[in-house]
């Protein structure tokens, strides 16, 4: 049913999902979204910069609003996408496909976290707040212990 859902509203959107920019350098990441606009025209996509943030902002017929925010640390990596939609319909779909991403061996903490394998240190996040149609994926700095401590291992 998912499959068919993504076919209706097309797949281009979600070329620019979540876990595809971390750990890349800012200038990478320009560049990616830059290439996605020119093939995307259609969809009026918009970037920004502000600060140490990145932002890939497009309108689709089928999703509406859709903004990936980027961002870096000091040593200007990605450490962070955010994904915001205008529903929750929209926000799981992009939080299924960053789940199927298998290699993560993505773990659910509960409603809201999932945690990768150790190795990988990804964390995603999905606000509480009904009205937040965002999905976020962080780059966690834990050390085995409080990875444990989050498994209650």
């Amino acid at each position: 049913m998912l499959k068919i859902f993504l076919m209706l509203i097309g797949f281009s959107p979600l070329l620019v999902l979540g876990q595809t920019y971390i750990g890349k350098s800012k200038t990478e990441v320009k560049k990616e979204l830059e290439t996605w606009k020119n093939t995307n025209a259609g969809l009026r996509p918009v970037i920004t910069e502000l600060g140490t943030t990145t932002t890939l902002s497009f309108k689709d017929p089928g999703q509406g609003q859709v903004k990936i925010v980027c961002s870096f640390d000091k040593r200007r990596t990605c450490i962070s996408e955010k994904t915001v939609t205008m529903s929750d319909s929209i926000r799981n779909i992009y939080l299924h496909a960053i789940l199927e991403k298998k290699e993560y061996e993505w773990i659910k903490l509960n409603g809201n976290q999932y945690i990768s394998r150790f190795e990988d240190k990804l964390m995603i996040e999905i606000p509480g707040d009904p009205k937040n149609y965002s999905v976020t994926v962080y780059r966690a700095e834990w050390t085995k212990d409080i990875y444990d401590l989050l498994l209650k291992k």
